[in-house]
């Protein structure tokens, strides 16, 4: 099987798209596309899942760039081949170096370019708060509130892909439906 992805067209120069569990060789509770938690599975099986996607979008696996995955505001310059390092977001205006940032039911965001300028005011506007509006009873409108932070960023354009990661235990991974014993899919994305 073939891994199957989500592909965004960003335009050029950008090759970006968002992974579904599938087309990987991981079994069990991370069938098959696992792209994280190494400690739980089997850490060949993840660099497979891992150089399959760099594979199927045409990027250089050797030189893909991770965080180690923390919830915060930390957003690290992505250099090539470097894992580890604590961050929720990665970029990168240098060619070729593959970006992967993972996920199981947190909203992946991607973001490009197009006038060549990115200044101080996304930042701060991710720090703004979203105030009541963003929330559905207790719950926060993620896909509202992302929408809203890009368009208050100067963003024009936001495309999304009105996918549940819960509702879909074919197509996705999800620690709120399958506990946190589960595998992670990602978005990738790169300058080529």
């Amino acid at each position: 099987m073939s891994v199957t992805l989500i592909p965004w067209d960003a335009g050029e120069p950008y090759t970006v798209a968002f992974s579904t569990r599938r087309g990987g060789v991981s079994s069990g509770p991370f069938d098959s596309l696992n792209l994280g938690l190494r400690t739980h599975d089997d850490p060949e099986n993840v660099d497979e899942n891992r150089r399959r996607l760099c594979e199927a979008v045409g990027a250089d696996a050797a030189r893909l760039a991770m965080n180690r995955q923390t919830h915060s505001a930390l957003v690290n310059r992505g250099q090539p081949a470097e894992r580890g390092r604590d961050g929720d977001g990665l970029w990168t205006d240098e060619r070729g170096v593959p970006l992967l940032a993972l996920s199981a039911d947190c909203l992946p965001i991607a973001l490009v370019r197009q006038d060549g300028r990115v200044g101080d005011e996304i930042a701060g506007a991710y720090r703004a708060r979203f105030g009541n509006e963003a929330l559905r009873g207790r719950n926060l409108d993620l896909w509202f509130a992302a929408e809203r932070v890009l368009h208050d960023a100067g963003v024009e354009s936001v495309e999304r892909f009105d996918m549940c990661t819960a509702c879909d235990p074919e197509c996705f991974y999800s620690h709120r439906r399958d506990g946190p014993i589960t595998g992670r899919q990602g978005v990738i994305g790169y300058v080529t």
